[in-house]
């Protein structure tokens, strides 16, 4: 798989396809009329995200502002292949939440996935894509009610959500979203984020066989450690985590530790879409996320962890990284 863009498994096209089907647009025409090769969908190769987006243009114009939730109503788990089967062995709403995040690199990279505790009665699922990408709100529509639709189907009664964050300004007519998720959508949100009660992500689902949910798990975990091995960024963001708090991480250091010069260094992370200093920040947010949600550290110690010189430094990166004060950040997320 080349890394250089966001890249997703080719049956993303299936779904989409089999949609503009079931609504009078023939698989063959639509992509002759895209240029879009008849052999990619349903090849389970991996192609650049981009490439899918004339197909959500498409079909958006045929069918507006809810062409994500509609998509969605045609995925079937078995287009995620081993990565379905596997959700579909899961004993909990937690242990599936967990797989999704673990293994949604062999779906698509383009996708951000994160699974945390709010407070000590609840859970939250974060998504979004790494990129800004054409029809951003209803690709991630879409993503979010084909991984619920996967869960739902590990009980006989399904599972219930507390509320919807949605990035989605709230509609003029917000019924076939009602008719969706209810009315425990908040809109208008910077991020898309779902939450779910202790209880609900514990309840048990019907009996799984573990022993091959085990086998097909390890077989999964070598194909993401094949997928890692050749990702320079995820080597990079993994060596800076370990030296932030340490010493200072620079790319000749990172690059010494891993055996290569700055240069091929620096040309690897170009290939992925890249710069060592937006890994550096990324890691350096996410930590820093982490000590204020998750600790009582003073913002001092929390940018010494994080790799400033000082804590109006530190407050100055986090305001622009995120929008809000560290202070505020850490008062909002509190547990």
């Amino acid at each position: 798989m080349n890394s250089s863009t966001p890249q997703s498994i080719s049956n993303w096209f299936e779904v989409v396809l089999r949609f503009l089907e079931t609504h009078g647009y023939p698989k063959d025409i639509v992509l002759a009329q895209l240029g879009i090769s008849p052999e990619l969908p349903g090849s389970a190769k991996f192609f650049p995200v981009s490439q899918l987006s004339e197909l959500w243009l498409y079909a958006y114009e045929k069918f507006g502002t809810t062409v994500g939730i509609m998509v969605a109503e045609h995925f079937k788990p078995h287009l995620f292949s081993d990565v379905g089967l596997l959700l579909q062995s899961c004993k909990n709403l937690d242990e599936f939440l967990k797989r999704i995040c673990q293994f949604i690199p062999l779906i698509s990279t383009a996708i951000y996935l994160e699974y945390a505790e709010h407070n000590s009665n609840e859970k939250k699922l974060k998504i979004k894509f790494k990129e800004i990408v054409t029809l951003q709100v209803e690709r991630l529509e879409m993503c979010l009610l084909c991984g619920w639709k996967m869960a739902n189907l590990l009980h006989e009664t399904g599972f219930n959500f507390l509320r919807l964050e949605h990035v989605r300004p709230r509609p003029l007519d917000i019924t076939p979203w009602v008719n969706i998720f209810g009315h425990h959508v908040i809109w208008g949100q910077p991020e898309v984020v779902i939450y779910f009660s202790n209880e609900e992500v514990y309840r048990q689902t019907k009996p799984v066989n573990e022993t091959i949910a085990k086998v097909i798990e390890n077989e999964l975990s070598l194909k993401l450690n094949r997928l890692y091995s050749k990702n320079y960024s995820h080597k990079v963001k993994n060596e800076i985590a370990n030296l932030l708090g340490q010493q200072q991480a620079t790319l000749n250091l990172v690059a010494q530790k891993l055996n290569i010069s700055n240069r091929s260094l620096q040309r690897h992370l170009e290939d992925e879409g890249y710069t060592f200093r937006t890994l550096l920040n990324q890691v350096q947010m996410q930590k820093a996320q982490n000590y204020l949600h998750q600790t009582n550290l003073s913002l001092f110690e929390i940018s010494l962890l994080t790799g400033f010189s000082s804590p109006s430094n530190f407050s100055l990166a986090f305001k622009r990284w995120t929008g809000k004060t560290p202070g505020y950040y850490r008062e909002v997320h509190k547990i």
